[in-house]
């Protein structure tokens, strides 16, 4: 039952961030209507609420979601925030910090709505003495994260002003250079979404330049540039991707569409061979051994690849069905 709650809020969660709003709305309140409504469904209804302007129905459920579990404090503060209601806020969030010390957005938030209550005076003390501030490092993040939640906000400020509360600057500067990666990552990746992708290849490669060892902006700058015509380009950016990164598997089967689309067959074939385990490694292996002439092995692979999804390739899929009604006699 709770695996069942955990996917249908995660579904909702996915289709508010893709903008699907009625949708995302009416799987929130399934979840609600089912026995005993989960504090995480209330908590995150809320904040989905409050970010559309609904502060009434908003704050009834943060409220109820805080007096279930004293985490979703944070979760009311910030529909408070929303709300206009920074004087109820500051108090939740103080409550919160108090109750949770070593929850570092709690103190990011405290610290954000204090400056934006116009507080600079308290806020910097909670910068400068809050239960983490004697690890340097950690007093950085806890700058950044402040610096992330006023972005969100709207609120504007000098880069300088929190720069002096910094223990370690430049450790500071390395993490707001992460946070605008990540950024460009995700504008790359909606850009691609949106089937533009010279646009994504423009914002992948910034997030490159902020944050080199990015494999997620990499994966996607790759795509970006096998989509726009580059696939040397794309062999490249694709072949930086670390082994042990999640996105290895998927890097893998793209790189070997890079290696097809460059004239590189005997080398695609190197590397999906042995490796290829979904549709797109054997799809891309079938085309490498069919133009090298090799056309048995191609037809093994493009069996593989319709096996696995018929749907595969649309434009050769036409092809791809005559060959395995007439099979080839010829060996290659």
């Amino acid at each position: 039952m709770r695996g069942s709650a955990d996917r249908q809020l995660s579904q909702a969660m996915k289709l508010a961030k893709k903008g699907l709003d009625a949708e995302a709305e009416e799987r929130f309140r399934e979840l609600l209507r089912g026995e005993g409504a989960d504090v995480a469904a209330k908590g995150h209804f809320a904040l989905f609420l409050a970010a559309r302007g609904k502060y009434e129905e908003a704050l009834r459920l943060s409220s109820e979601a805080k007096r279930a579990d004293g985490l979703y404090g944070l979760f009311h503060a910030q529909v408070q925030l929303a709300a206009g209601q920074s004087k109820d806020a500051l108090g939740t969030l103080r409550e919160f910090t108090k109750s949770h010390p070593e929850n570092m957005l709690g103190w990011g938030h405290l610290a954000a709505a204090l400056l934006m209550t116009g507080k600079s005076h308290e806020a910097m003390k909670v910068l400068a003495e809050h239960p983490l501030a004697g690890d340097s490092e950690m007093r950085a993040r806890l700058i950044a994260e402040t610096e992330r939640i006023l972005v969100e906000r709207g609120v504007k400020i000098e880069p300088k002003d929190l720069l002096l509360y910094a223990k370690k600057p430049r450790f500071l500067i390395g993490l707001r250079r992460q946070f605008q990666a990540r950024a460009c990552v995700a504008l790359g990746m909606k850009l691609l979404d949106q089937d533009e992708p010279e646009a994504a290849a423009l914002v992948l490669r910034s997030a490159l330049v902020l944050h080199p060892e990015q494999p997620v902006a990499g994966f996607y700058l790759g795509l970006a540039l096998l989509q726009t015509g580059k696939p040397e380009e794309a062999a490249m950016e694709l072949r930086r991707v670390p082994e042990k990164s999640r996105l290895a598997e998927a890097s893998r089967a793209c790189l070997g569409a890079a290696l097809y689309y460059a004239g590189s067959h005997r080398e695609a074939i190197e590397l999906l061979e042995g490796e290829a385990e979904d549709e797109v490694s054997h799809y891309f292996l079938g085309l490498s051994h069919l133009a090298l002439g090799e056309r048995r092995k191609a037809l093994e692979e493009f069996r593989k690849a319709l096996d696995r999804d018929p749907s595969i390739a649309i434009d050769r899929l036409a092809k791809l069905r005559e060959m395995l009604k007439n099979p080839i006699r010829n060996s290659g």
